[in-house]
């Protein structure tokens, strides 16, 4: 499994991303916009250009960014969350049925239209997480 830092900004994140890409001299491995989501995932025309999740790979290091869900208020500090890729679904669910254990369920474990078992949550003591299993693609 690999911990990865997961930082949500409102509605400036490729502003964001841009400069970490050129500070850190990275590469900008997967971007994908609220435009490109389900139908179902409503969100205005204004924001659809904006960044639902990308990834940014310096050196031996990765790093997750999103744009937050449109209204979402953001909290000072509050921006950044912990995410971690498991090499094994099996291993995912049972971290998530302890972390949601006294924690706060945000999107249910589940398979998702980007063909990974994913899950975020706030545990116990207020860390916010997002767990993330990718299926082979032939899943």
């Amino acid at each position: 499994m690999k911990l990865v830092a997961y930082l949500s900004f409102p509605g400036n994140t490729e502003e964001v991303l841009n400069f970490y890409k050129d500070l850190f001299g990275g590469e900008i491995t997967y971007l994908q916009r609220y435009e490109d989501a389900p139908p179902d995932m409503k969100v205005s025309e204004g924001y659809k250009k904006k960044i639902l999740h990308a990834q940014l790979d310096f050196g031996d290091n990765t790093m997750y960014f999103s744009d937050m869900f449109e209204g979402m208020p953001m909290e000072p500090g509050g921006n950044i969350g912990l995410n971690i890729n498991f090499d094994d679904p099996g291993q995912l669910e049972e971290v998530y049925n302890r972390l949601k254990d006294k924690g706060t369920v945000t999107m249910e474990l589940q398979d998702t239209f980007w063909n990974a078992k994913f899950a975020s949550l706030t545990d116990q003591f207020g860390t916010g997480w997002s767990l993330n299993y990718s299926k082979p693609q032939d899943q």
